[in-house]
Order: structure tokens, then sequence, then C-alpha cells
């Protein structure tokens, strides 16, 4: 009898451990679906630079774009640069970052190197680079950045789904189609540790949030970046710039956990991040104001978790429904 209560005892268990291998496996498969979504002009066949990156922006408006001289660093310059795209990398956001940017020609490639080379003479840790109409620039105390002006000049690159799969699949989760033009596409790996550094830089402070990705363990956050006028970028990416912008970000993060964990922890991750339930279009999602200039939006399927962030609720709200329509058509 007590052998036979052991038995059954055993088979028991052995049912529960399958039950819940099964519930695992579903959580697992339960996420965000992937697919060809819209990105910038160009970036298709746009390679990485050869380096190490916790960081990466491609920015292409699909036409050359006015950026006022102050996002080279000269804040003392106020004419326009015809900029065709700009890409920025950067290891460490306090030390080692690198930005490559190719004008509509050599003359405005030329006021360029001048205004950032205006700002370099006065820090040894920086450095400019042209070549034709292109220009890089960065800063960087140590041999990332020879490696970074090594893999620019000798045009050594690497497609991102090489060197990072996982943040490749993570882009393929952003929608096929979204308000504004898709003028950015990004990535940050180690996010919850750059996430707070890199927002306070350009003048934000999302208390919470941070925590809030370490507790899923979202290691890697992609984004795409929308414009209403794509012709004009912001001369710098701040809240002041992003007033009455049209521009809004869309941003995805894969938790280190199946679905049905985050599931259970994401009551927590809204407590973390300060966020609340609201409706949006017959669908539920997390939402909060930002110092009552930043709207912030949350929409989970499963272990993927979508951020959106715009100027008003109303282009918050745009961003979360071209991701549900998107989920809904891979469907």
């Amino acid at each position: 009898m007590a052998g036979e209560g052991a038995g059954a005892g055993r088979r028991g268990l052995a049912g529960l451990v399958l039950a819940l291998g099964v519930v695992a496996l579903a959580g697992c498969a339960v996420g965000a679906k992937a697919g060809e979504p819209v990105l910038p002009a160009g970036f298709a066949a746009h390679d990485m630079p050869r380096v190490d990156a916790n960081a990466y922006v491609y920015v292409n408006a699909g036409e050359p774009a006015r950026v006022p001289l102050g996002a080279f660093g000269a804040t003392d310059l106020v004419a326009g640069a015809g900029v065709v795209s700009i890409e920025v990398v950067v290891d460490d956001p306090d030390r080692d970052f690198a930005a490559r940017a190719e004008l509509v020609d050599e003359a405005t490639a030329r006021i360029v190197a001048e205004a950032a080379l205006s700002v370099a003479s006065a820090d040894a840790a920086r450095w400019v680079q042209a070549d034709g109409p292109v220009v890089a620039f960065g800063h960087s105390e140590g041999p990332w950045g020879d490696t970074i002006r090594e893999a620019w000049a000798a045009g050594s690159r690497v497609t991102i789904e090489e060197r990072y799969p996982d943040v490749w699949e993570a882009i393929r989760l952003l929608p096929e189609d979204a308000p504004g033009r898709s003028v950015a596409v990004g990535f940050a790996r180690n996010a919850p540790d750059l996430l707070d550094a890199t927002l306070e830089a350009i003048g934000f402070s999302l208390p919470g949030l941070a925590s809030a990705l370490a507790l899923i363990r979202a290691d890697v956050i992609v984004f795409g970046v929308y414009a209403a006028d794509p012709s004009r970028l912001p001369e710098q990416l701040n809240r002041e710039a992003l007033r009455g912008s049209g521009i809004g970000v869309l941003g995805v993060a894969q938790a280190g956990y199946p679905g049905f964990v985050v599931g259970f922890l994401f009551d927590q991750f809204a407590e973390r991040a300060n966020l609340e339930e609201t409706e949006v279009g017959g669908t539920t999602a997390l939402y909060r104001v930002v110092d009552g200039d930043v709207h912030l939006m949350v929409k989970a399927y499963g272990s993927s978790i979508y951020l959106a962030a715009a100027p008003t609720r109303a282009e918050v709200e745009a961003l979360v429904l071209a991701v549900v329509r998107s989920q809904e058509a891979r469907s």
C-alpha cells in the first residue's frame, strides 16, 4: 500500500512537471509575430560597421533633411545642413561613441566638418574625419575609437542579422505601417543599464522604467522613429524639440522569460514604471504622462513588450494601434 501510494505520488508529480512544461513551452511561443516592418530609406542595404556596439541608430528621412549645425556640436551656428543619412554607434554613452553623416555634397560636408572641429579642438578625446561628402566624428578615450574609425575608412561592415541575431529578430517585430514616415531605426543592448544614462543625457526622466525592464530581463530594445514632417529633423533629441514635432518613437523589448512568466510579473512591471491600465481602440494598454509633455504607452504580447512615446495622447495611441493592426494582420 505504501509503495502504491509512493508510485501514485511520483506519477502525480511527473504529471504536474509535464503540465508545467507544456505551459512553459506554450508561454515561450506566445509573443509578437515577426514580419516585414517599414524601415528608413536605405536601411535594408545598410550594414552596421564591424565593431562592438551597445547602441546603434540609423537615420534617413528619405530626402535631404535640414539639420541645424548645432546637431554636430556647433551650438553657435544656426545655418542648416542638408543631411542624407546619419549613423550613430555607441559602446559607452559616457566615453566611446561616434557618428557618421552623409551630406548632400562636399561643400556642405566641409561646413559640417569645420563645425565639428571647432568643438573637437577643446577636447583631446574628440576626433573628426572628413572624406568627400561624409563626415565622421566622435569621442573615445581608448582603442574603440581607433576600431570604429578604421571600420568606416575601410568600409568594413556586417549585417545586424549576423552580428546580433536577437536584435534583428526584434526589429522584425516593428509594424508594417505607422503614423508618419519611418526616419530612424536602432537598438540598445544592456538596455536597463543604458536607459537612465541615455535619457538623462537628452533631458528625459522616466523613473522606474529601467527597473521594470530589468524585472522582466529585457536586455535588448529596438526602436523605430516616425515623423510627420521628415524634411526637418530637430537640432537635438530632447523634450523641447519633440513638442509639436509630430515625432513618435516605438520600441520593442524582448523579455528574458517566457510569456506566461511575464504575465505573472506584469503587475509589478506596471507598478515599477508607474503605469496604469487604459483602453485604446478596443484593446488594453498601460499608460502614463511624464512631466506633462511625454505620453508613454505599453502594450504586451506575451514576452514581447511594445513601448510607444509621443508628444500627445492621440499620437501615442496611433502608434499602439499600428502595432495592434500589424499583429492582427500577421495572425
